[in-house]
Formats: structure tokens, C-alpha cells, sequence
């Protein structure tokens, strides 16, 4: 008998198995996750997990609007904040060192926005106070180094006070009289903030005029409120900016609607140099084929973007979250093998460690449970527990004259076949327990077929005769 045809060789696996980049992080667990969306969501200096959101519960634990998970993904049980809130809809990004957060939301189930201050163990600080609140929708909280928070939305009056759709809070939420909007921005919202190194603010959403200056969409102010007259923008953005990242180097990235800036094809996403010009060095290309709902930029300048339509960035597929490498191409090392079922809302967060979070709302990724909350794997491959043994599947006839069937006790969610020097020959989306599998158009050899099942990749060979 030849030696391929004893029973340990007609099923191979690899020995040891790697989490690879875009991997589930199978170390990572929410339990029964979130009951209802996810909001807005980010990582204490800790490693601890803050959300936000339309949530009632969390691994069946009663929890409003607001949780603190631990780092392996468990609800953090000492941590029970009880507020007045109806619904809680944004955090104030960056997290405050101490612990503590900013939430806003409604108190009452008006379109009137109240922000409140939760101290580390969970109580409300009754030392904060935003007065009236915001006569209007907040859609974004920036907390500079100082303490003070600069605010962007929908409203037209904070605290009693004019304010058109920006204010900034001092440390304590009373209004901040030092930061000079005067007319403030004729439009629809202030989308997204971020904050450069020098203090600058950069402001991206739906306007047309700050102060009585044209700017469409997209502007910088001085870190008092007035306009920066030195980032030129030109037209600006043709539509809405969504979301901001100011890099440590001074360029920025927008995303959004907009499908140029000032006169420049720019498929919803672009790189600006500090002076307003765009980047030459970042060519997306078409970009993504539908809205990116969030991003978020590594310590080494790669970009994670997400959204739930989104099936090929640049005409690369890619199933709802893309790597991007600086220059503005796909990263081809980053290619999640599944993604998400029905979602919306979906947010990323990138943390120290370079593992992704991805929040929102879902209920699974993949074959597995994943409500509201997965993590990723972000660079390095690393080691992770099977569950998947050689009696789960089976593959027969083997060897074979052409073709054969590939049979699991779980569902298959990818199955690659290629050549012994590596190369892909097809690749298969099957969802299901049964794949056949056709090399008649193949010469006679051995090849390789890799089959993942939930989180767990597995190689086996068949010979083809």
C-alpha cells in the first residue's frame, strides 16, 4: 500500500495554528453580548472596554445605555452606573486618565442633549453640569488635554446660550466663553472633531459658512474658535464629511460622502497635508463601495476603516472592514475570512496592543456568536486553542481521479485549495457541512486544501491521480 494511503495521511492537519491577522480573537468574549446597538465605544489606558448605546442588557446582565468591560471581553460587574438617561449616544473621546467619562444623551426622550460626567466606580459626578444641555443632537465630544471638551452637532443653543452646532465646555460643563464662534456654522451638523498637536481643531460635517466665511465641510479653527485662515481648502468637500483623524505628522483624514475635494477626485476618503492641500502620496483609488461608518489609524499609520455595506475597497473585495496601508492601498496581509451578518452602526478602535475592536450592531461574525462587540487580530500571528479535530471532517475519495467530497460535523465558512508551491487554485464560500471540490482540470500531485470552520483554520492534502 502507498504511503498516502494510510489513514493517518488521508486527512493531514498542521500541527499548530496561528490566529492570523483579521482573525476573530478567540481570547476575547462578550457572552451573550449586548442587547440592542452599540453606540460609541473606547479603551481606558487599562485596557478596560467603555459602550455606549440603545442597550438595556449585556451577557444577559442588566445594564442602561452605559457598560465597563474587562480586557478578556467579561462585564465588569463592580461597575453599575445609574443615570436619569433614556438613551445614551456618544462618549467624549479621548477617555480621561483618571477613569472617568463623559456620556451624552436624553434625559428625557427629547431631541435635547445632556452630558454627564461617570467617575471611575460608576457614579455620576454631581460636580459637572451642563445646565439646559443642548437644544439639539450631539454627534461628537472632544476632550482636550486640559479637561475642556469641545462639542459638535446638530444644536442651535447650549444652555440657553446661541451656539450653532459647535460650543466648548470648561472642565466642570459650564459653557467655555473663551472660545469665540461668533456666527458659528450656517448648516445641517458638525459631524467629527479632532485635535492636532498644536491645539488646532479640525471640523468636518454638513455646512456651508463658519463665522460668515465660506467653507464647505470641512474647516480648522484656532484653539480660541476663530477660523484658520491658513488651511486652504479651496471648494472643499462636494458633500458631507463624516469622520476625522488628525496623525501625530499634521496630515489629516477625512471620510465621508464627498466625492471630491476642492476640484480632486476623492472617492469618500482623503489625505490632507496641515496646509489644506491634499495628499498626493494616499491614492485610495475608487475607495470603498459603500458609506465607511468608522475608522481608526495604527501606531504605524496603517488605516482601519469599517462600514456594513462595504464588499471591495478599490475594487479589491473585502467583507465590511479594510486595512489600508499608507500610501493608501489595501493591505493584503489583512483579509477578514468572514464578516458580519445583518449589521449598521459599525465602529472600529484600534488598541495598544494593535488588536482591532469592532462595535455596533450584529449578531454574529461569521458562523459565531459575536453581539455587538468582537476583537480582532491586528499584526502578529499568534497561537490559538483548536477545537477542531481530525474526526470533524472527512474527505473522500482520497486520493482522486477528479472529484471529491469534503464532509464536516461543523459548518465550513472558507475553503482555499492550492498547489503544493503555494499557489491558489479556488476558493470557496460554502456556509455549509458539504463542499465538493472538482481538480479534474488539475495534473496528477498532491495539493492542499485549507478549510476554516468558525475561527479555527485547518490544512489537509489529497492527492489528485
Amino acid at each position: 500500500m502507498r504511503a498516502f494511503l494510510t489513514p493517518a495521511l488521508l486527512v493531514m492537519f498542521a500541527g499548530t495554528l496561528f490566529a492570523q491577522p483579521a482573525d476573530r480573537d478567540i481570547t476575547f468574549d462578550v457572552g451573550k453580548g449586548f442587547m440592542d446597538a452599540i453606540d460609541d465605544f473606547d479603551v481606558h489606558a487599562d485596557g478596560r472596554i467603555v459602550a455606549v448605546g440603545e442597550f438595556t442588557s449585556v451577557d444577559n446582565v442588566p445594564r442602561n445605555y452605559i457598560a465597563r468591560l474587562h480586557r478578556n471581553g467579561a462585564l465588569d460587574l463592580t461597575y453599575v452606573p445609574v443615570t436619569n438617561f433614556s438613551w445614551i449616544n456618544v462618549l467624549a473621546h479621548p477617555l480621561a486618565a483618571d477613569g472617568s467619562i463623559i456620556v451624552g444623551g436624553s434625559l428625557d426622550q427629547t431631541l435635547a442633549t445632556h452630558l454627564n460626567r461617570i467617575d471611575v466606580t460608576g457614579a455620576v459626578d454631581p460636580s459637572f453640569h451642563s445646565g439646559t444641555g443642548f437644544q439639539g443632537a450631539v454627534n461628537s465630544i472632544l476632550r482636550q488635554p486640559d479637561g475642556r471638551l469641545i462639542v459638535g452637532g446638530q444644536f442651535r443653543v447650549a444652555d440657553g446660550e446661541s451656539r450653532h452646532l459647535i460650543a466648548r465646555l470648561d472642565s466642570d460643563g459650564t459653557l467655555d466663553e473663551s472660545f469665540i464662534t461668533g456666527g458659528g456654522f450656517e448648516g445641517f451638523e458638525v459631524s467629527a472633531l479632532a485635535l492636532q498637536p498644536d491645539g488646532k481643531i479640525i471640523v468636518t460635517g454638513s455646512f456651508q459658512s463658519y463665522d460668515g466665511n465660506p467653507v464647505r465641510n470641512l474647516v480648522r479653527l484656532n484653539s480660541e474658535g476663530s477660523l484658520d485662515a491658513t488651511f486652504s481648502i479651496g471648494s472643499g468637500l462636494d458633500r458631507d464629511g463624516t469622520h476625522l483623524i488628525a496623525q501625530p505628522d499634521g496630515r489629516i483624514i477625512v471620510a465621508g460622502e464627498f466625492k471630491k475635494y476642492n476640484g480632486t477626485s476623492a472617492a469618500g476618503l482623503v489625505r490632507i497635508n496641515g496646509d489644506g492641500s491634499i495628499d498626493g502620496s494616499f491614492t485610495p483609488g475608487s475607495g470603498a463601495n459603500s458609506e465607511i461608518s468608522g475608522m481608526a489609524l495604527q501606531s504605524d499609520g496603517r488605516l482601519v476603516v469599517i462600514g456594513g455595506g462595504i464588499t471591495e475597497f478599490n475594487q479589491v473585495p473585502r467583507r465590511q472592514i479594510v486595512r489600508i496601508n499608507k500610501n493608501g492601498s489595501v493591505d493584503d496581509t489583512f483579509d477578514p475570512p468572514v464578516g458580519f451578518g445583518f449589521c449598521r452602526g459599525l465602529d472600529v478602535v484600534v488598541q495598544n496592543d494593535g488588536k482591532i475592536l469592532a462595535g455596533g450592531l450584529f449578531l454574529q461574525y461569521g458562523s459565531s456568536d459575536g453581539t455587538g462587540l468582537i476583537r480582532l487580530n491586528g499584526n502578529t500571528p499568534s497561537a490559538v486553542p483548536s477545537d477542531v479535530s481530525a474526526d470533524d471532517v472527512m474527505l473522500a475519495p482520497n486520493p482522486a481521479t477528479g472529484a471529491f467530497m469534503v464532509t464536516s460535523t461543523q459548518r465550513v465558512d472558507r475553503m482555499i485549495v492550492r498547489n503544493l508551491l503555494g499557489q491558489t487554485l479556488s476558493t470557496y464560500l460554502p456556509r455549509s457541512t458539504r463542499v465538493r471540490i472538482d481538480l479534474s482540470d488539475q495534473p496528477p500531485g498532491m495539493y492542499l486544501i485549507e478549510i476554516q470552520i468558525g475561527l479555527v483554520r485547518r490544512s489537509l492534502r489529497v492527492v489528485r491521480e
